[in-house]
């Protein structure tokens, strides 16, 4: 992980490991997006479905064939383009741009002569090939760039400014990305990021038929040529290509085939957590396995492209056959235990017995919790989630709002990694649940928080679930600056936030100590 940091000399924007990283397209948003634990959720479904392209032997995700549209029309980011002649007319130097965008917090995406960038082992000082490079900062003398530099593996790079000066393309060349591709995160969202339960289903089921996906953009939506075959029917275009390829094996098919696996995975640990899949692990190991032969195929791979043995091609045929069986009782599976509602067991949030314990109210502290709260882990919400799975945490009817991304209001819990701060809810109009696992004496509070100042009064239960007892309950208004509601307690409890006035009952961080 690249954590923000800024001073005189240069600016690094932050990036994190991104979940895809088999085409740098993918790679390049996500690793920005994946800086907090939450801004992927909106997007995860979207990379269910497969597509085939077998005019140019192509696999990637249905979201993201088309490069530039993709780049283009991300959400949760603002997107804009610089047109190469209008740099050049405006900026001495390309790397002098470069700087100024970076400054802004805008991350940079276009394309570049690897003969002279000094990361591409395979090209430079060798040969001219053209291809789309990310930079996200610079100091005096260099800058930060993020490719697939060497051996088709995502990492970043550091490169001297000279050379993204002589790597500018030649006129006259053509430009696929249509000039420099900038993109920002939206920071005033006020949006809901929530994987939908139903549409998963659907287009769990679309993958498992090779059915064409509805289309997430008008481009998508021309791809309807025999070329293009979708979900697990791009098993058997892979198979008719391996027949006929005499050279090299593209080992990036099998790298979409494994991360797909891991898109399945993250969808399966979301629904958990949400009491919304049965047979969890049986699911996961099922996956588990499809992935760890398909690491065999992508192994295979290159072991063909070493020796050229027509018996391995065979060998990787065997197992792509065995791979698409299994994923088809996988998938199928995997849609029957995604329930439409969970059987989470509610207690009876209407008693109106009296509970003997109090909660200790913090409403000094604000959004400076570090020195305070969180020893023992901590969700931000809209940030990190940083909790020992031991506490076993998961929701029921939970939504997420991303208010701000990053403020100054000292209302607004400060990030994990930076003195900014983000403003984000869980919230439900009526009320939620959260089940945290206390296995031994803790305490856990609440930070509650009217941002918007809409006149917001909680209920807050927090009850024993084996023994079926309210041990707290506390009514929370007045909390536009900022309250922590805190209790300790041991064993398997249940958190109720229920709304008492104004639209909805929020909360913005949990934290254990």
């Amino acid at each position: 992980m690249i954590i923000k940091e800024e001073n005189t000399l240069g600016k690094i924007l932050q990036t994190n490991e991104p979940i895809i990283k088999c085409y740098p397209h993918h790679a390049n948003i996500i690793s920005g997006l994946m800086c907090n634990d939450y801004d992927f959720w909106v997007l995860a479904t979207n990379y269910i479905q497969l597509v085939y392209n077998s005019n140019i032997e192509r696999l990637d995700f249905n979201y993201g064939m088309d490069i530039l549209q993709y780049i283009k029309n991300y959400p949760l980011v603002n997107s804009y383009c610089y047109s190469r002649n209008l740099i050049k007319s405006k900026w001495m130097k390309f790397s002098d741009f470069i700087i100024d965008r970076i400054k802004e917090d805008c991350y940079l995406n276009f394309l570049v002569d690897t003969f002279y960038i000094s990361a591409y082992k395979k090209w430079y000082k060798r040969e001219h090939y053209f291809h789309n490079i990310m930079v996200i900062g610079y100091d005096s003398e260099t800058l930060k760039v993020a490719d697939c530099f060497e051996n088709g593996k995502y990492s970043i790079a550091t490169i001297d400014r000279k050379e993204m000066d002589q790597a500018e393309l030649p006129e006259g060349t053509y430009d696929w990305l249509d000039g420099v591709q900038c993109w920002s995160f939206k920071n005033d969202i006020y949006f809901a990021i929530n994987i939908d339960k139903g549409k998963t289903k659907e287009l769990l089921k679309e993958y498992l038929n090779s059915k064409k996906t509805v289309a997430l953009t008008k481009y998508e939506d021309d791809r309807r040529g025999k070329e293009f075959k979708y979900g697990v029917a791009v098993y058997d275009e892979i198979l008719r290509y391996i027949e006929y390829t005499e050279y090299n094996l593209d080992s990036r098919i099998p790298y979409v085939l494994i991360e797909h696996k891991r898109i399945l995975c993250y969808l399966c640990s979301y629904f958990q957590e949400r009491f919304l899949l049965e047979n969890y692990e049986i699911n996961i190991e099922k996956i588990k396995k499809i992935e760890k032969n398909i690491i065999i195929v992508q192994n295979l791979f290159l072991k063909f492209n070493l020796t050229r043995n027509k018996n391995i091609k065979e060998k990787i045929k065997y197992n792509l056959v065995a791979c698409k069986e299994m994923e088809k009782q996988c998938i199928e599976k995997l849609i029957n235990d995604i329930k439409e509602n969970s059987d989470f067991r509610l207690q009876d949030i209407m008693d109106k017995r009296k509970t003997e314990k109090s909660v200790l109210i913090d409403d000094e502290t604000r959004g400076n919790w570090k020195e305070k709260y969180g020893s023992k882990g901590y969700i931000i919400v809209g940030d990190k989630i940083n909790i020992d799975p031991v506490y076993n945490i998961k929701y029921k009817d939970a939504a997420y709002v991303l208010l701000k991304r990053k403020d100054n209001d000292e209302r607004g819990l400060i990030r994990t990694d930076s003195m900014e701060r983000v403003i984000g809810y869980y919230l439900n109009s009526h009320y939620f649940c959260i089940q945290i696992n206390l296995f031994e004496i803790s305490k856990v509070s609440l930070y509650c928080l009217d941002f918007d100042r809409l006149g917001r009064v909680l209920q807050i239960q927090v009850w024993n679930v084996d023994k079926e007892k309210k041990l707290y309950q506390a009514e929370i208004d007045n909390f536009t600056s900022g309250k922590y509601i805190s209790f300790c307690e041991k064993g398997l409890i249940h958190i109720y936030v229920i709304n008492l006035e104004g639209p909805d009952a929020p909360i913005s961080g949990i934290f254990i100590d």
